[in-house]
C-alpha cells in the first residue's frame, strides 16, 4: 500500500532529525538516521506500507543513498562522527495519514530506545543486520569488530586462533552470487592468512580486513536483492566505478603482501602477488627514468 503523492521519506526524515533534536538537544549521527530510516522502511513494508525508502547494503550496514535525500545536511566537522540535520522548507505534514502516524510512532519508539549512547547505537545496527541479505554480511561483520576491538587491547589471549576462526567462518560462508570475485577473495584469503601466520598485528589485520571488505561492497551495493528504489542511472553510475576500484584493491593487495607476508612464502598466490607488484613498481620505475631524461 503506497500514497505515491506524498513524500513520506522527507516527512519521516525531518521528524527523526527535529525529533532527536528536541530531546537531546544535538543533531543526531548519520548511523543512528541511516538505521531508523532503514528500519523504519522494513517495519512498514511488513505491515503492507510502502514509502519507497531508497537505500542499498554497503560499508556500514543498510543506508539511505544520500543522492536521494538532498534535505538532509550531512556535517563531517568531528572527523569521528557524521550529524544530520534538516534543511529547506517544512515539509506539510498531515497527521490524520495513518502512514504518517505509523511513522511517527515508530521513530519516537526508536528514538526513545536506541537514544544517544553506545549501546544504544549498537543494538539498531545489530537489528539492522539481523536483515541482511547474506549471512557472509553477519560473519564479516564480526571479524571486523573483533579486530576493531583487539585495536584498544593489549595481550589478546589467544588472539590469532579466535581471529582466524571468524575469518575462516566469513570467507567460508562467502556467497556465490559474487563467484566473479572469487580471484579477489583468494587473493585477499591467502595474505590474509599469510600476515597472520607471519605475525600481523592486529590494526594491520583490520586495515587488511576493510580493503577487501570495502572493494566488495561495491559489487554488493549493486546486487538485486541489496538496493531498493535506486534508478538505473544511479546503478550505472555505480557500475562505472568497479574498474577503478578494482585496479585500487589489486595495488592495496599487492602493497599489502608485500608489507606483511613473507618473502620465503610458499604460498603461489602470495608470490604471484609480490611478482606483479615487483612487475608494477619496475615499470614506473622505467617511466620516471624516462622523464627524468
Amino acid at each position: 500500500m503506497s500514497k505515491n503523492k506524498t513524500d513520506y521519506v522527507r516527512i519521516a526524515s525531518y521528524i527523526f532529525t527535529e525529533e532527536y533534536r528536541n530531546q537531546y538537544g544535538s543533531d543526531a549521527t548519520g548511523i543512528l538516521f541511516n538505521k531508523c530510516l532503514t528500519l523504519l522502511h522494513r517495519q512498514l513494508k511488513s505491515e503492507g506500507y510502502d514509502i519507497r525508502l531508497p537505500h542499498c547494503w554497503y560499508r556500514w550496514g543498510d543506508a539511505v543513498v544520500r543522492y536521494y535525500v538532498p534535505y538532509i545536511q550531512w556535517t563531517h566537522d568531528d572527523l569521528m562522527k557524521t550529524t544530520v540535520s534538516y534543511r529547506g522548507p517544512t515539509p506539510h505534514i498531515n497527521y490524520k495519514d495513518d502512514l504518517v502516524r505509523r511513522s511517527e510512532d515508530y521513530i519516537l519508539e526508536f528514538i526513545n530506545e536506541h537514544g544517544e549512547d553506545r549501546e544504544g547505537m549498537e543494538t539498531a545496527v545489530d537489528e539492522v543486520y539481523s536483515g541482511a541479505p547474506f549471512e557472509f554480511q553477519k560473519n564479516y561483520r564480526k571479524l571486523r569488530e573483533s579486530l576493531q576491538i583487539s585495536l584498544n587491547q593489549v595481550g589478546f589471549d589467544n588472539f590469532e586462533q579466535y581471529v582466524m576462526g571468524l575469518f575462516e567462518s566469513a570467507m567460508g560462508s562467502f556467497p556465490r552470487e559474487f563467484k566473479s570475485l572469487s580471484d579477489q577473495k583468494d587473493r585477499f584469503s591467502s595474505v590474509f592468512r599469510e600476515a597472520a601466520v607471519n605475525g600481523a598485528s592486529g590494526g594491520d589485520l583490520f586495515d587488511l580486513a576493510e580493503t577487501f571488505w570495502f572493494y566488495f561492497c561495491y559489487h554488493l551495493r549493486l546486487n538485486n536483492r541489496c538496493h531498493e528504489n535506486i534508478t538505473r542511472e544511479t546503478l550505472n553510475i555505480w557500475r562505472e566505478m568497479l574498474p577503478e576500484r578494482e585496479n585500487d584493491f589489486e595495488i592495496s593487495i599487492q602493497n599489502y603482501a608485500a608489507q606483511l607476508c613473507s618473502p620465503n612464502t610458499s604460498n603461489p598466490v602470495v608470490l604471484g602477488l609480490l611478482s606483479s607488484r615487483e612487475e608494477r613498481l619496475s615499470e614506473l620505475r622505467e617511466i620516471l627514468s624516462e622523464l627524468e631524461g
